[in-house]
């Protein structure tokens, strides 16, 4: 493998194998989890409204309204009273087969919400400042993605045009656990695994322990 840039979208990413080679499946348990939580999902309204745009390198809502701390508040709308309005900041964030993207609070729904449990390009969490990806993790009991995955989605934002010099990198191995590791910011951790796999040196990282469900990593 040569050493420039590698280069991938999400078309790219559901191109081969029957558009299932790269897509990210919901993990086994999680349809019974879902089932039984009687988890969420989004109306086609809700899809709309928290649908992301990308225009100058910044995030925008379906409202073409800039992404300044979390899209709950781009809205217009405000947290519980009771609720530290850090909790909120928190974002879900998924990129659909379609390209669609979304961000929605991680309090409220599920990465499943505006999938329905469809597989995805990616599923993890953000957060936002004045329309910037200022933190991205593959943080999703439901889907899981890997290391490579999460560079993956990085390199798509980055070919859309997403502005990610001061975006932090944090990458969970065992979400029960709880754990966040920071991998750097989005440009060096990009640069970093390419050399890898440049030089066939990447080890995959399993996200989860050989054998966790779904519904297990949500207790």
């Amino acid at each position: 493998m040569g050493t420039g840039p590698v280069s991938v979208s999400a078309q790219e990413a559901v191109s081969s194998q029957g558009g299932r080679c790269n897509l990210i499946e919901m993990k086994a348990g999680c349809s019974t989890f879902d089932r039984e939580e009687d988890t969420e999902h989004l109306t086609d309204e809700e899809r709309e409204s928290y649908k992301l745009h990308i225009r100058n390198g910044h995030f925008f809502s379906s409202r073409e309204h800039i992404v300044w701390n979390s899209l709950w508040q781009t809205l217009g709308y405000a947290p519980p009273a009771e609720e530290p309005v850090s909790r909120w900041l928190k974002q879900n964030f998924v990129i659909s087969q379609d390209e669609s993207l979304f961000a929605f609070p991680a309090k409220l729904y599920k990465h499943t919400a505006p999938t329905r449990g469809a597989p995805v390009v990616f599923a993890g969490e953000a957060y936002f400042s004045y329309g910037r990806l200022v933190r991205i993790t593959n943080d999703s009991g439901h889907y899981k993605p890997t290391l490579v995955q999460l560079y993956r989605a990085l390199v798509y934002l980055r070919q859309r045009g997403v502005d990610l010099s001061e975006t932090e990198v944090y990458y969970t191995q065992d979400r029960s656990l709880g754990s966040h590791r920071y991998m750097g910011l989005a440009d060096e951790f990009v640069k970093a695994i390419e050399a890898q796999l440049a030089a066939g040196t990447l080890v995959e990282i399993q996200t989860l322990t050989s054998g966790l469900m779904c519904n297990e990593a949500f207790r």
